[in-house]
């Protein structure tokens, strides 16, 4: 995987993940737009066939577009993912934002522990632990020089903060 771009700020990390092939965001949006419709198939397929609407399309339905969001969430990140951690005071705050979506998690800053994943193509990936076990694990891939940037960066903020 192509490692992403790091942006460094006083208190932000900006990692942008690079955009995959259009080739996987047409098979993701493909699959998307099938498992969107498919229970509309079915329904019309039952009704006009004369077996009328039963109580077994609405798992079925549930279950199909509940991976329907699964592709629409795989899209978005392959296209727009980003991961932004938030250096404060009294804590560390991850987000990773999918242009519509957005997941946090924070930790505090105390006992930071940094965890490096090694991933093809000189890229890493990280985990900060703290001192009562929240993680912070990122995905996007990272290079080794930004990996030791940003562990440096962090904790040169908290060196100057206490």
């Amino acid at each position: 995987m192509k490692a992403s771009e790091v942006i460094f700020s006083e208190n932000e990390i900006v990692i942008i993940g690079a955009q995959s092939p259009k080739t996987v965001r047409f098979a993701l949006t493909v699959l998307l737009i099938l498992f969107l419709i498919a229970p509309i198939v079915i329904a019309s397929l039952n009704v006009t066939l004369g077996d009328g609407l039963n109580i077994g399309l609405v798992p079925i339905s549930l279950v199909l577009w509940a991976a329907a969001y699964f592709f629409m969430k795989s899209i978005l990140w392959n296209t727009y993912g980003r991961e932004t951690i938030t250096l404060n005071p009294e804590s560390i705050a991850y987000t990773a934002d999918y242009k519509y979506f957005k997941t946090s998690r924070t930790i505090t800053p105390d006992d930071l522990e940094f965890t490096h994943i090694e991933m093809e193509e000189d890229t890493k990936t990280f985990i900060i632990a703290d001192l009562t076990g929240e993680l912070i694990e990122n995905v996007l891939p990272v290079s080794k020089h930004h990996m030791r940037k940003l562990e440096n960066h962090i904790k040169e903020y908290y060196f100057r903060v206490t």
